[in-house]
């Protein structure tokens, strides 16, 4: 349960420094100085990736859980732009360790005009004056359960408006490693060739364009100016784009590391969030090719075959104190576990072959909750229960293909 104060964690997004403050016995958020009371400091960027609502965070060996309420500001779309979120501290807080917390975000930008030129077939470049920036956290990424409404978080992001270059990449033959080793050494050339610090250029990285379909084949990635202020020449990086590029491409030549990049020729300050996915090989071979020096070698995604089609599948579990057969048909078969674990099994399993074949049958999945049964099948081999095991191997003839799979499940029992 959480016991205790009411505090405060500060969260600007329209600010370049980000806070978590503590306040005790403070009734208004103007009435202090943040300096005074803050627990930790993010930019905009960090913020929005790490942070939600309703989330633990760990302090000064302090933990705190983040509130739902707070000031904000409500955005077009619905989404909160906080300027401060309220947080409780967690007494007698138990778990066993730190959880990783994965948000599921997205970004997207609205432009006022955008004219997209292409250079040598695989990029587009554009630039744009004034451009909208939204970025928005949909809160903990899930794969399986779905939450109800009133369980659902609320959505929170900011939104920018920035003069800003949009680099236009083909999904279907450019994947993360070519589109970030790319930009990567495109950032590094540009502070170089403009004396630039790190971090006065800001990516969006994976963006779509408002109003552009979600199954779009075009991913963007947009440099824009982080103080927007105006102060970059972006005009002219877009110009002089090509003289950039083959700047880039000698830049990178010229380094001799043996890893796979240094910090000298593809990785900065800028590429912290997604340093796992450069690769100085692929960028040398990308600008090489914009440079007009090497060939283009797309990232194209492996072919995946179909599933193979079954006549019958069987499923087999076991539940509580009982081995479970389920059918493909809808037939069940089951049967008491009793001091032979393995004679159960395949006593079941020949009792559901025997009711489920039909003379049209010629292949059988059998998925199981326990690995080393699958392989048995597959191997066609056991330790224990032998007879059992033969016996189902005879009505097996049935079948010209039979293969079983591990198909792990939450399932009470199990072995």
């Amino acid at each position: 349960t959480s016991i205790g104060w009411r505090s405060t964690l500060h969260l600007f997004y329209c600010d370049k420094s980000k806070s978590f403050i503590h306040k005790d016995k403070i009734d208004t958020e103007l009435s202090f100085d943040r300096k005074d009371f803050a627990l930790t400091t993010r930019d905009t960027e960090q913020a929005f990736r790490f942070f939600m609502p309703d989330q633990v965070i760990y302090v000064a060996g302090e933990i705190y859980k983040t509130l739902s309420d707070g000031v904000y500001d409500t955005l077009d779309d619905g989404a909160r732009q906080y300027t401060c979120f309220f947080a409780e501290k967690e007494i007698r807080f138990a778990r066993q360790r730190k959880e990783i917390t994965h948000f599921d975000l997205c970004q997207h930008f609205t432009p006022t005009a955008l004219h997209l030129v292409e250079f040598q077939g695989v990029l587009s470049i554009g630039y744009v004056n004034e451009c909208k920036l939204s970025f928005r956290n949909h809160g903990v990424r899930r794969t399986t359960k779905r939450l109800s409404p009133s369980e659902t978080p609320p959505l929170i992001g900011y939104d920018l408006k920035r003069e800003a270059i949009v680099l236009r990449f083909d999904s279907y033959i450019c994947n993360d490693i070519l589109r970030n080793s790319l930009t990567s050494v495109l950032i590094r050339e540009i502070n170089r060739r403009y004396g630039l610090a790190d971090g006065e250029l800001r990516l969006m990285r994976d963006a779509k364009m408002m109003n552009e379909s979600s199954d779009s084949r075009w991913v963007y990635t947009l440099l824009y100016d982080n103080d927007g202020n105006n102060n970059l020449q972006l005009q002219n990086i877009y110009q002089e784009f090509d003289l950039i590029i083959r700047s880039a491409y000698r830049q990178l030549l010229s380094c001799d590391c043996d890893s796979n990049g240094c910090f000298q020729c593809i990785r900065s300050y800028t590429t912290q969030y997604f340093d796992d996915t450069l690769s100085k090989d692929r960028a040398l071979m990308f600008a090489g090719y914009l440079a007009g020096e090497r060939r283009f070698e797309p990232s194209i995604l492996p072919f995946t075959p179909a599933h193979p089609s079954f006549d019958l599948i069987l499923t087999i579990q076991q539940q509580n104190n009982e081995i479970v057969v389920t059918s493909s048909q809808g037939g069940r078969y089951q049967q008491p576990v009793q001091d032979a674990l393995n004679d159960t099994i395949f006593t079941t399993l020949t009792q559901a072959v025997y009711g489920e074949h039909r003379s049209r049958m010629k292949s059988l999945r059998i998925e199981t909750w326990v690995d080393w049964l699958a392989d048995s099948i597959n191997e066609r081999h056991v330790n224990k229960g032998r007879n059992a095991f033969n016996r189902f191997q005879f009505v097996l003839l049935e079948f010209d293909r039979v293969e079983a799979f591990h198909s792990p499940r939450k399932r009470k029992g199990g072995v």
